[in-house]
């Protein structure tokens, strides 16, 4: 499954929004870009709730009425989607058919004695001309999506939160997204069980943990060659580049927010394609995961070092070929895995501008060029490169930089302010 447009109508401050993705580049990095209060979580909120449906969507226990932008009565989620055939399947009178791209839409209003009653008295429902339900909110297999939220974590979450993992595995695999007392606990507690089942002589548990080991060390996702080194009842161990031994509870946070996204995503793989599909590349030169789908990431940056931002998206492109990821930020430098993907701008709070694809020569600079080429277009807002002070400096420096040129005489002071400020800038004023 990938998505091939989004269309939302009245989401909480969002009017009217599109986002399309052409056909055969569905796959990749997609980026939004926007100032904050611009809806860059709304969006990517939006979009999970229309992977997940009008009935699974009961367990994440929303509060509809918010959805809904202020003075209106009435939103819209759209989402065409195109099915991958040999993965996706179908149910009902779906079966072999939608070849073509399909619409999945909802509908989200003030009860009118139809559908479901939210407990404020708001109903989200499937728009009649919709019939999604045979497929990606249906339960036959594949439709893989999987969403995550800022706050990511192993412990420290909601236990209640664990019940809509046992009952409802679509909203679980979202769930993260829609509030901040969510930890990946249960991926944890599943790597215990496996390591269990390893010792109960259990085979299938003992080489899929070991195929997963493999992923996370050979794929060096984490930076310093740190890596995991056991997995027993206490936990996750890891040996970082030191060779000192430390728990996964130990580590940065930095560590255990891509840790936890990546324990939790393989977990909502294996659960979806099974270990044969979701590993058949283990023996390969680049051990990827070749697998269709759509995973969302809220502030994907979020604790994560400026190198690490920097490659985040090509480690991901490169280690799930075929998965469509859709990804908010506030870091130029998380645009630099779009070479294959997209970059989006939403609109500045305030205005009635739309959202639009950044392409050409301001794609590049994003994806190509320094963090000064990124910040110096217009997609991260004016005024961004230098702070007040340091403008202050600059323009101090050029007024005594004029002196020199014109051999007006400068002080002992201004003579040493000037070499100062040109360390900082480096500018030479000969040129």
């Amino acid at each position: 499954m990938y998505i091939r447009e989004v269309c939302l109508k009245r989401i909480k401050r969002i009017n009217e929004l599109q986002l399309q993705f052409e056909e055969g580049q569905e796959a990749g990095w997609h980026v939004l870009l926007g100032d904050n209060g611009a809806g860059k979580t709304s969006v990517i909120r939006a979009i999970a709730l229309g992977l997940i449906g009008p009935n699974d969507y009961k367990a994440l226990r929303l509060n509809l009425r918010e959805w809904i932008s202020s003075g209106q009565n009435k939103s819209e989620i759209g989402l065409c989607l195109t099915r991958d055939y040999l993965y996706d399947q179908a149910v009902g009178s779906g079966k072999g058919a939608q070849k073509k791209p399909f619409w999945a839409i909802l509908e989200i209003m003030a009860t009118d004695g139809a559908g479901t009653i939210d407990r404020d008295g708001f109903i989200l429902k499937q728009r009649k001309d919709s019939n999604a339900d045979a497929f990606v909110w249906g339960d036959a297999g594949g439709w893989f999506s999987a969403g995550f939220g800022p706050f990511r974590r192993f412990y420290g979450g909601d236990p209640e939160v664990v019940r809509i993992y046992l009952s409802v595995p679509s909203a679980a695999a979202h769930v993260s997204m829609f509030g901040e007392n969510v930890a990946f606990f249960e991926a944890l507690t599943w790597l215990k069980d496996l390591h269990n089942a390893k010792q109960d002589g259990k085979e299938l548990q003992g080489k899929l943990l070991a195929l997963f080991i493999k992923f996370i060390n050979n794929s060096n996702l984490l930076p310093h060659a740190t890596s995991i080194k056991e997995i027993n009842n206490d936990g996750v161990f890891f040996e970082d580049g030191n060779h000192v031994e430390v728990h996964i509870s130990k580590l940065s946070d930095g560590f255990r927010s891509m840790l936890s996204l990546m324990f939790e995503l393989l977990r909502q793989l294996l659960r979806v394609y099974q270990m044969d599909a979701v590993f058949v590349n283990a023996d390969q030169p680049v051990f990827s995961i070749d697998l269709p789908g759509v995973v969302l990431i809220d502030e994907v940056d979020a604790h994560l070092h400026p190198t690490w931002q920097t490659r985040i998206g090509s480690w991901f492109t490169t280690y799930f070929p075929n998965m469509q990821f859709i990804v908010t930020t506030h870091s130029p430098l998380i645009c630099r895995g779009a070479s294959k993907g997209t970059i989006w701008k939403l609109p500045n709070p305030g205005t009635d501008d739309f959202a639009f694809e950044i392409k050409g020569t301001e794609k590049d600079k994003l994806v190509y060029g320094t963090v000064l080429d990124a910040y110096e277009t217009d997609e991260f807002g004016a005024g961004v490169t230098r702070g007040e002070e340091g403008k202050e400096w600059k323009k101090r420096f050029y007024d005594l930089a004029m002196k020199r040129r014109f051999d007006v005489p400068m002080t002992d002071q201004e003579q040493k302010e000037f070499v100062r400020l040109q360390q900082i800038f480096q500018v030479n004023v000969e040129d």
